[in-house]
């Protein structure tokens, strides 16, 4: 038990090794500044469009505006990650998503900002996060060795939870000091920071030969689904992402029509949620990567989810949170590294534009759906729809030769060119 409490240790202190590269410090502090920010925004936007209407269907229709892009763009950001100079490309994005935070904090000064005005908004939001979520991913291998790469993808992965511990308990504070402009505001600071911190790293070059972008997506999808621990991580994540992955309608539902809870409620619950979310991007550092490692991570999760939507009471509920945030951090670390380990270097930027697609694509789908759940039924209902798809995407993980057959365990190779038609000879027709 203790040697494995050390080995444990150990492959958590390797995964901050990334740390020691400077450009990777100044990135990395960034990227929590700017997750703080979008954090803000996102509980923001939340409470106010519940605030405006009252419905947490319309909250479902907003979140659908904003993911929307990345549904639409997903297929083709990729190829165009492996072709540009990605760091140029995020700075261009970064300062999209600044504007369009201030855009945001103008009409919420106003205080006669419609919801359609706020979906605008949001959609140019999703714009930008169609490119960033994936390309920071695909920035890594540009200006980090192969012995720290790991490392930076778990510190990355899990600086999106590590900014939720201050992100929204801050945002619910200035929410109900100073309004929703001001948590807007912050955000499009935030992404300042981060044009700041990319204008410091060095010009990187293409991993990849150019070709058409028509050809690029063709290629990552097949390239994808002949590679069976890709094909089967992606479509779970796919099912995940779209039903699961829903908290910002989800908690803000439970909290503020379940318990009756104040929006300083609705921000104390993302940071309690963010506080198991830290331990579980140590949990998933080192450990050994496959699909039942996969489906371990994905069946915490369902059951973490649905417990939180059966809690009797808030102080219940603040309880599972933290652990339900394990789950999330130990879900998004094992597929993201999984993933990043089986595709080629040519083949990440695509992959991981695939993988931001089950992410945030399929969101306004689930969106929709939950946000109906939560007013037909219940957010109780609703949570105990996204922890069930969880569940049963874990069975498919582990249930691979029923639900999805394959001839052999590890990746398969790509499709062999097509063979030239000819008349066989005499010996092959004999055989």
């Amino acid at each position: 038990m203790t040697s494995s409490v050390r080995a444990r240790a150990r492959a958590a202190f390797r995964g901050t090794r990334a740390l020691r590269i400077p450009a990777f410090r100044i990135l990395f502090g960034a990227q929590v500044v700017s997750f703080i920010g979008t954090w803000s925004q996102n509980l923001a936007t939340s409470l106010l469009v519940l605030h405006l209407t009252g419905s947490a269907a319309a909250l479902g229709l907003v979140t659908a505006v904003q993911f929307g892009p990345t549904l639409i763009l997903s297929p083709f950001t990729g190829r165009v990650l492996d072709r540009v100079d990605v760091r140029r490309l995020l700075i261009g994005t970064s300062t999209l998503s600044a504007t369009t935070a201030l855009v945001l904090a103008v009409l919420a000064a106003t205080g006669h900002a419609p919801v359609w005005s706020l979906g605008v908004a949001t959609g140019l939001f999703g714009v930008a996060q169609a490119f960033d979520r994936p390309g920071i991913y695909t920035l890594l291998p540009r200006f980090i060795d192969a012995d720290h790469r790991s490392s930076a993808i778990s510190l990355i992965t899990t600086s999106g939870a590590a900014a939720r511990l201050a992100g929204p308990a801050l945002a619910g504070l200035i929410y109900a000091t100073l309004g929703p402009a001001a948590c807007f505001a912050a955000n499009g600071a935030s992404y300042l920071v981060v044009v700041i911190a990319l204008l410091f790293l060095r010009r990187g070059e293409s991993a990849d030969r150019p070709t058409t972008i028509r050809r690029a997506e063709t290629f990552g999808l097949r390239y994808a689904w002949h590679h069976p621990d890709l094909r089967d991580a992606l479509l779970a994540n796919v099912a995940i992402g779209g039903l699961t992955f829903n908290f910002a309608v989800m908690l803000a539902a439970m909290v503020t029509f379940t318990y009756r809870g104040g929006s300083n409620y609705v921000g104390l619950a993302y940071s309690t949620d963010a506080v198991g979310a830290v331990l579980g991007g140590l949990v998933a550092v080192g450990a050994r990567l496959n699909r039942r490692r996969l489906a371990l991570a994905a069946g915490a999760l369902g059951v973490t989810v649905a417990a939180a939507g059966v809690a009797p009471n808030l102080a219940v509920f603040f309880v599972i949170l933290p652990v339900m945030g394990i789950a999330i951090t130990w879900y998004q670390s094992t597929v993201t590294a999984l993933v990043q380990q089986v595709a080629e270097p040519a083949m990440l930027g695509r992959m991981m534009s695939l993988l931001t697609l089950g992410w945030f694509g399929t969101t306004p789908f689930g969106a929709l759906l939950i946000g109906w759940v939560a007013d037909a039924f219940s957010a109780r209902a609703a949570m105990t729809v996204a922890g069930g798809t969880a569940l049963g995407c874990a069975l498919l993980l582990l249930l691979p030769r029923i639900l999805l057959p394959r001839k052999r365990r590890g990746p398969a190779p790509d499709p062999p060119p097509r063979a030239v038609s000819r008349t066989p000879s005499r010996e092959e027709g004999l055989t």
